[in-house]
């Protein structure tokens, strides 16, 4: 019972595996960003200057250079991207965290995970000034998700193979262990001390 249910979750998680290498292949052509609808209005803030604006919430999910990014931005109202899916250089669809990082961001960039995040504010340097967005980023590296899925295939494969090769051994009358042979002494292995 046991084997069928492993031989089941391997098979459930071998689909996502193969989606999960198709994309990160992908990824290196083609850089994707699925932009969804920004949520209601999460607050008003009045500019030193004294305009007020209004601040939304939109998420996005950037795959390119072998990196899926979730992403958390708040934007002025009436500013968001339009929601869908669009196509972008790889390097264009994922951000770099630490690059354009200050001393009030916080960020980790380890092993290809990062988190970036950088609170929005505004900035005054006559004659510009305007605010800058606030972010959330979370990096996952595709091998990660590779490997997570595909933890339960890779098991299932070498249990499969390991069960296989014992079957042959025995059928040639050898050592399911060690493959000695035992035509001569079928009860114990001289080899290894298997008991067959």
């Amino acid at each position: 019972m046991l084997r069928r249910l492993l031989a089941i979750a391997a098979a459930a998680s071998l689909v996502p595996c193969l989606v999960v290498a198709v994309i990160w292949v992908r990824g290196y052509v083609v850089g994707e960003v699925w932009q969804f609808r920004p949520t209601g209005r999460t607050d008003t803030t009045t500019a030193p200057w004294g305009e007020s604006e209004s601040w939304c919430v939109q998420h996005s999910i950037h795959s390119g250079r072998g990196r899926l990014q979730f992403v958390r931005s708040e934007v002025q109202e009436g500013k968001a991207q339009a929601p869908g899916r669009t196509q972008a250089a790889p390097d264009q669809a994922v951000s770099d965290l630490g690059s354009g990082a200050t001393r009030s961001d916080r960020w980790l960039d380890a092993l290809g995970f990062g988190y970036f995040k950088r609170d929005k504010q505004y900035f005054n340097r006559p004659p510009v000034r305007g605010s800058y967005w606030g972010f959330r980023v979370l990096t996952v590296p595709y091998w990660f998700l590779f490997a997570a899925t595909g933890a339960l295939p890779a098991l299932w494969a070498v249990r499969h193979a390991r069960r296989r090769r014992q079957q042959r051994r025995l059928a040639r009358q050898q050592c399911p262990t060690c493959g000695y042979d035992l035509r001569a002494t079928p009860g114990r292995c001289p080899e290894c001390g298997g008991v067959t």
